[in-house]
């Protein structure tokens, strides 16, 4: 059984799509952790309307989650997939760009709007993409790298940020996502299942 694992796990679209989970978690923490300290340092923003762009991220993309599921799994799912990262990797920086509060807001409900599409989809391709007896250790590995970038992404960040500055701190950590659609591509190559197909066919909640 390990030995099955061991293979799914290494088969080239899960690893990117792991990657791709790595990544919109690793961004978020990075998101939590250091825009804060960006407003109120660089902006000068007061607690409220600091408290009020981190939210509106979070609102832009559970509104968006709830349509993730209409962009299917075997055609528009895979563009969605990789557009989504990078434009998930492209907010942060941008949000550096120009020194005000409401710019900021805007760049958030983006960033927010990208990861209710990541959301749902990494989910969906996680669960489909392994065959069935080793599927649910290959997702469990898939959340445990996850989890890795929820813990690295505070440290490095923060190293980034003392050396470089917030934009190119930021413009760094987003190049994990980025980067997607090149790291996406074995997904793209790869001939979708009749599983698959049968969940894009059928827009159910994926």
């Amino acid at each position: 059984y390990a030995a099955q694992v061991a293979a799914a796990s290494r088969e080239p679209a899960i690893v990117a799509v792991t990657f791709g989970g790595f990544s919109r978690w690793f961004l978020k923490y990075g998101f939590f952790a250091y825009l804060p300290l960006y407003l109120a340092q660089r902006l000068h923003a007061p607690a409220d309307q600091i408290g009020y762009v981190v939210g509106i991220a979070g609102l832009a993309a559970a509104l968006v989650a709830t349509q993730a599921g209409r962009l299917g799994l075997a055609g528009r799912g895979k563009a969605a997939l990789a557009a989504s990262l990078a434009a998930f990797g492209l907010c942060l920086p941008a949000i550096t760009l120009i020194g005000s509060i409401w710019w900021a807001a805007g760049m958030a409900v983006l960033l927010g709007a990208a990861d209710g599409v990541l959301g749902p989809l990494l989910n969906a391709f996680i669960s489909v993409l392994p065959p069935p007896g080793v599927r649910v250790t290959v997702v469990s590995l898939s959340g445990l790298v996850r989890n890795l970038g929820k813990a690295v992404a505070p440290g490095t960040v923060g190293v980034l940020v003392l050396l470089l500055g917030y934009t190119a701190a930021f413009a760094l950590a987003g190049a994990v996502a980025i980067a997607a659609p090149i790291y996406l591509i074995p997904l793209y190559c790869r001939p979708d299942r009749a599983e698959e197909r049968h969940l894009d066919s059928a827009g159910t909640g994926w």
